[in-house]
């Protein structure tokens, strides 16, 4: 999967603002960045097993002619 999810997006653009001065790093930053890092690794898990059941759907469907 070579997109960023949408989480990390957040977590580069949060970056950013940091970055800029924008926004402080404290501890509710640092939280915030722990939730996203989570919801990230559940975004990719749910497009891995999305992906295997769309191959395995494939694999057992009859091949159209």
């Amino acid at each position: 999967m070579g997109s960023k999810t949408l989480p990390e997006q957040l977590k580069s653009s949060l970056q950013y603002h940091m970055e800029q001065d924008d926004v402080r790093s404290d501890n509710d930053m640092v939280e915030l960045f722990d939730k996203l890092t989570s919801l990230s690794e559940k975004v990719q898990a749910a497009k891995q097993k999305a992906l295997r059941n769309r191959q395995r759907e494939a694999a057992l469907m009859p091949a159209k002619r």
